[in-house]
């Protein structure tokens, strides 16, 4: 065979290699686009089956702000919001062993929510103060026509069935100093008394004080909206969670049992105790 056939036959055989090349990709790529577009198809469905459950459900707008497969156990993770209130987000969970039902966490999530916004003038009216607190909530009571009560309704019909629990950071030494102690424990029993004339089944009031001087310096707003009140760590400060939560140096807290025996601000200074979580930091 001589150069010139030996060199055409090179040519073809490159020829019919890239056309073969060329229709293997477009086989993929279509094949990809296909998958792609059921996936997509999968995700619409199962947001709009969420949306109507979610409406029905609470009679409220929402959205769906992410989505997670969890292919091990066939499971979505949505994360939905209320459209009135973007920032309140919630998990809303579906396939798997939920089989075609939803499960949300809405509804103690939005009552949690106003319970914060009820007690904020309360706490400050008490310690004649801004606080920093968060406030949880749990109850029992059947909403009045499946629709989620605010929390001065609920305390209305169902106070007997609800529980709070109403946890205070404090950022300076009220311990050492006689007058800020007793204050301190005067202002804690006034609360008490406060939440017993609520009827509720019980509260817990969580008083955690940390140290002074380790946090004078601290943007302590950045440090507790980024933690989550010290619950989650942080890309943008310096500590982690269990760092800060480490200097706390004193607590009081008042549990269902605490909630109907104390009496006297002697009962509850019982309850305060002095704490060492320096093994946090290492």
């Amino acid at each position: 065979m001589n150069k010139k056939r030996k060199l055409r036959l090179i040519l073809m055989l490159l020829i019919v290699s890239v056309m073969f090349t060329g229709c293997m990709v477009e086989k993929v790529d279509k094949e990809q686009l296909a998958k792609e577009k059921t996936a997509k198809e999968r995700v619409a469905k199962v947001h709009r089956e969420a949306l109507e459950y979610l409406k029905d459900t609470y009679n409220e707008e929402f959205v769906i702000k992410d989505t997670r497969y969890i292919r091990n156990t066939k499971v979505w993770e949505l994360t939905a919001a209320p459209k009135a209130y973007p920032d309140l987000e919630f998990s809303v969970r579906t396939g798997g062993t939920f089989g075609d039902q939803f499960l949300a966490s809405y509804s103690r999530l939005k009552l949690t929510y106003q319970a914060d916004k009820y007690y904020k003038p309360v706490l400050k009216n008490i310690f004649g103060k801004e606080l920093y607190f968060y406030t949880t909530m749990a109850t029992r009571a059947k909403f009045k026509d499946n629709k989620i009560p605010t929390f001065e309704e609920l305390l209305d019909y169902g106070s007997k069935d609800t529980y709070v629990n109403i946890f205070i950071y404090i950022f300076e030494d009220i311990i050492t100093d006689k007058e800020k102690k007793e204050e301190s424990l005067s202002n804690v029993m006034e609360l008490l008394e406060y939440l017993r004339g609520q009827d509720l089944k019980w509260a817990t009031i969580q008083v955690n004080i940390y140290d002074e001087e380790f946090f004078r310096d601290k943007d302590i707003d950045l440090i507790l909206k980024e933690t989550k009140f010290f619950h989650t760590g942080s890309t943008k400060l310096k500590y982690n969670a269990l760092e800060y939560k480490s200097y706390e140096v004193y607590g009081l807290r008042i549990d269902d049992i605490e909630f109907f025996e104390i009496k006297t601000l002697k009962d509850l200074e019982s309850e305060l105790y002095k704490t060492d979580k320096k093994f946090l930091r290492e």
